[in-house]
């Protein structure tokens, strides 16, 4: 009854749900933008005060990498079981924390320890949550609002960049790391200040519902919290298809976008090009996010998987044959769009293949996969090159198995979660379903 009461309160002129989004940009683009796609600017700095290799400097990245795949099936257990406000502001502190504790470090051995703990609060103050922030906000102009987003990465990488560069040149890298936390606890404020988990706590309702249903509160209420259970989803083949395609799509941009440089200079292309065609695929990267997104709304997520597939598989090839075809700003555009797929797609897909139950935890299990196909295709093609000495073989392998990954994702698509067929399905199973859950 409550709840029906508060979906017939008059919304407000401003739905609260839009400063959620803008504050979630911002808090992408220090806990994405700052955390993972700054550390290459401290490499070098980092070996000189150590006296270490790059590899194993470079280590620190994998470490993170390590705290990502302990914390992230757990993230969606931890926002169930505490206090969400508590738990993403202790977070979000702990993940500055961490940053400013690299810069007192006094061997490299710390260091890697601090990468592994930046992992663990990363997970609670990144991707996982902040898209179940946006999936518990949105239930129209997801895909837009998930685009929006996700370009705070972009945005972050733009800005800290730079300025970590000219602190560094100046002032050292510890100085440097310390003065961009403090930036970041500027940027995260709005969030500190305005996190509210779901709208139901400040009794609102999630965008879209009331014009979606037309007043049908009982179907409104229900409609929203229903879905697989992981412990359901683990056994259902759809589930690990979905990890199949969302391994394929991380692991293949992944692996080609980490060697672009090192792959076009081979080829000839000066430094000069190669710095140029790498800023556009991170254009195109945040230009994709923004414009798919929004195309989401309006044709669906199959429809737009589709095309954006197609493209980004263009893109791949072009990226293969780039000296045959001569044409690298035309390659790093289409490229920009696959590297967009895996931020996008793969919180849309959780949603349309298992539903909103437990989408947090569903899609923390989930980004464990995602963030286990990032690992792996960096050393993957740096071991192709090794034995070959070329990147053109494995590069046309992650342009197959992206084939398979358009094909597969449709397939799912195509048979979207249905309420009725999985209940009947958890009864054949055997899988207990206590009413009402």
């Amino acid at each position: 009854m409550e709840q029906l009461e508060q979906a017939n309160r008059p919304k407000p002129k401003l739905f609260y749900g839009w400063i959620i989004m803008v504050c979630s940009f911002l808090l992408m683009a220090v806990s994405i933008g700052l955390i993972n796609n700054t550390m290459n600017q401290f490499i070098v700095p980092i070996c000189d005060q150590f006296g270490v290799t790059r590899a194993k400097a470079a280590l620190l990245t994998s470490c993170v990498g390590i705290g990502h795949l302990i914390a992230m099936p757990f993230v969606g257990d931890l926002l169930k079981r505490f206090n969400q406000k508590r738990l993403i502001r202790g977070s979000i502190l702990a993940m500055l924390l961490v940053w400013v504790g690299y810069s007192f470090a006094s061997n490299i051995y710390i260091l890697w320890a601090l990468g592994v703990a930046m992992g663990i609060v990363n997970s609670l103050a990144g991707l996982v949550m902040i898209n179940s922030v946006v999936n518990n906000w949105f239930h129209a102009k997801k895909g837009f609002v998930v685009g929006f987003t996700s370009t705070g990465t972009g945005f972050g990488g733009a800005i800290f960049n730079p300025i970590a560069s000219k602190l560094i040149v100046a002032h050292g890298y510890q100085y440097s790391m310390r003065m961009l936390a403090l930036i970041s606890l500027i940027m995260c404020l709005p969030f500190l200040i305005t996190i509210v988990y779901k709208p139901e706590q400040i009794g609102l309702l999630p965008y879209g519902d009331e014009e979606g249903f037309k007043g049908d509160r009982a179907k409104l209420m229900a409609g929203s919290n229903v879905g697989m259970k992981r412990r359901e989803a683990v056994k259902n083949k759809k589930f690990w298809i979905l990890v199949v395609v969302t391994m394929i799509i991380a692991q293949g941009v992944i692996g080609i976008f980490h060697h672009v440089t090192a792959y076009m200079t081979d080829l000839g292309y000066s430094v000069t090009q190669t710095a140029f065609c790498v800023s556009v695929i991170n254009i195109s990267l945040a230009c994709s996010k923004l414009f798919f997104g929004w195309l989401n709304d309006k044709i669906g997520t199959k429809r737009n998987y589709i095309l954006m597939m197609s493209i980004g598989i263009f893109g791949m090839i072009s990226m293969v044959m780039i000296k045959q075809i001569n044409r690298p700003l035309l390659t790093a555009i289409l490229f920009g769009i696959a590297f967009a797929i895996t931020n996008l797609f793969v919180p849309l897909m959780v949603v349309q293949v298992t539903g909103n139950k437990e989408y947090p935890q569903i899609y923390g299990l989930m980004s464990t996969f995602t963030s286990l196909g990032s690992l792996l295709g960096s050393p993957l093609s740096g071991l192709v090159y090794d034995k070959t000495g070329s990147y053109t073989p494995i590069f046309a392998v992650y342009t197959a198995l992206y084939v398979v990954a358009l094909i597969l994702g449709t397939v799912l698509l195509n048979h979207p979660y249905n309420n009725e067929e999985h209940l009947a399905w958890c009864a054949s199973k055997g899988i207990p379903r206590a009413e009402g859950e």
